[in-house]
């Protein structure tokens, strides 16, 4: 079910896989292993993802179905920066560095009790690690994917077994609870803070146009936030909701846009009053008919740029 909404799960389900193909080999099983593990768990890998796809061939959206699922996926990772890419993953292991060291000195010394544990945890670590490289880009949040693999790996240097860094093994139980309370609450707190002083910008954002707006008027929101539509009952005015996917050069290729034909939905609907932009926003074909047809008037909450579509 995870793989229908983010591919990357396919990583977990390859370490899985892999992790039975050769069990089977080890304990001279392979055939086993191949026909009653792994091909069931592959066909039932591949149910929903089917389902999903008769439902789109149902309602006669085969075509857009396909074109989004693979051709745009195939295209998406256009440009990729080695530098950066390792830069991004060495600084996920650097943000965890308690974990990522417990897990190094697990893996120094290895016990025959949970080896193979270990050894399937660094694999499906891999796997993962591997498949947020795809894309060529360098969000945090397709790491966390690799939190659950890592935190494992962790967890394996409390085996009662392992004799480890013995000064971190002689403080007592009392101080080592005491000491994860007092740092959950100071981080609940410093995140209580940065959090509770940030203004709510869409928010203000919503009110500032619910006082403009007449009945029938629309808005588009550039490359501002697209909740705004919800705040105000809206819908989007473009099919391709995220700004991302007009504003980003990359991604306009990947989609293959006619950012003209795109800026025609916006300027040549009558009811679409208004539109937001940031300050910084890119300026490309889209944003040149934009400003063809509306005019800056206003400045919102949150330095949001409103421009008035012309009389």
């Amino acid at each position: 079910l995870g793989f229908v909404i983010k591919y990357f799960v396919a990583a977990d389900a390859l370490a899985i896989g892999l992790l039975l193909l050769w069990r089977g080999w080890d304990k001279g099983r392979l055939p086993r292993a191949v026909f009653a593990q792994c091909l069931p768990m592959t066909v039932a890998f591949f149910i929903p993802f089917a389902a999903v796809a008769a439902y789109y061939a149902g309602i006669g959206q085969w075509e857009a179905f396909q074109f989004y699922t693979f051709e745009v996926s195939g295209r998406y990772p256009i440009q990729k920066d080695p530098l950066k890419l390792t830069l991004y993953t060495l600084d996920f292991f650097a943000r965890f560095i308690p974990f990522t060291a417990l897990a190094a000195v697990a893996m120094r010394e290895r016990l025959a009790a949970d080896r193979v544990w270990q050894q399937f945890l660094w694999l499906w670590l891999l796997c993962v690690t591997a498949m947020t490289l795809v894309p060529g880009k360098t969000f945090g949040h397709y790491q966390i994917q690799m939190m659950p693999p890592l935190a494992l790996l962790m967890a394996l240097w409390f085996h009662p077994d392992r004799q480890s860094l013995p000064w971190l093994r002689r403080i007592s139980p009392r101080v080592a609870y005491r000491s994860v309370w007092v740092f959950v609450a100071v981080m609940s707190g410093v995140l209580l803070l940065y959090f509770g002083r940030r203004t709510d910008g869409p928010k203000q954002v919503a009110a500032a146009l619910e006082s403009i707006l007449q009945p029938g008027e629309r808005f588009y929101t550039g490359d501002y936030q697209q909740i705004t539509y919800h705040l105000l009952g809206q819908h989007s005015v473009l099919p391709h909701v995220h700004p991302s996917l007009v504003f980003d050069s990359l991604n306009v290729a990947a989609l293959q846009l006619d950012l003209q034909a795109e800026a025609r939905l916006v300027t040549d609907d009558p009811s679409v009053r208004y539109v937001l932009l940031k300050p910084t926003h890119v300026h490309n074909a889209f944003t040149d008919a934009i400003y063809a047809r509306f005019t800056l008037r206003d400045t919102l909450p949150d330095q949001v740029l409103l421009l008035e579509r012309n009389e």
